[in-house]
């Protein structure tokens, strides 16, 4: 059918079932803990990028608004984007703007990549000898929050200008 559903000639039909999209990054209340979601489908997986409680990561089933998970309290997607649960935790949406690409480091001219998964960026070394080979950020609007390090701020043109001073030249 043009809804997605399944009409067999016997009169039965397999309804399509339909579900929030719920991937991306989310800040849970309580501890603050950063959870990204993958989802295929209406399953998706939950998997906890940093903190301590709970486990570091779960399933859920997504039935129109309705997230499910094993054994806890089900949540509703709310009108922008949070997952509040009945237990009286919110998982809130967060928007984060894309850096992935390649940048040059002011400092010492060194290649950088980054790569992007939702709100979670990992930077990549490519060249030069300063500095950790590997290191990950948390992005937040155009806010660009590294472990351990200054936060920085996208600019308009792509650069990301950290407070240390730093700043990464986006590769045209």
């Amino acid at each position: 059918q043009e809804n997605g559903d399944i009409r067999f000639l016997s009169g039965v039909i397999f309804a399509k079932v339909k579900c929030s999209d719920i991937s991306g990054s989310y800040i849970r209340s309580g501890d603050n803990a950063l959870f990204t979601v993958e989802q295929t489908g209406c399953d998706a997986r939950f998997a906890r990028v940093n903190g301590t409680v709970g486990k570091a990561a779960f399933s859920a089933t997504v039935a129109g608004t309705k997230v499910t998970r094993h054994q806890s309290a089900p949540g509703d997607v709310q009108d922008n984007g949070d997952i509040r649960f009945l237990s009286g935790v919110v998982y809130k949406k967060l928007l984060c703007s894309d850096i992935s690409g390649s940048y040059i480091r002011s400092t010492d001219r060194s290649l950088v990549t980054i790569a992007q998964r939702g709100c979670v960026a990992r930077f990549t070394r490519v060249n030069g000898i300063v500095g950790r080979l590997v290191s990950s950020a948390i992005v937040s609007g155009t806010k660009v929050m590294p472990n351990q390090s200054a936060p920085g701020h996208i600019q308009e043109n792509g650069d990301i200008r950290f407070l240390s001073g730093v700043i990464f030249a986006k590769v045209k």
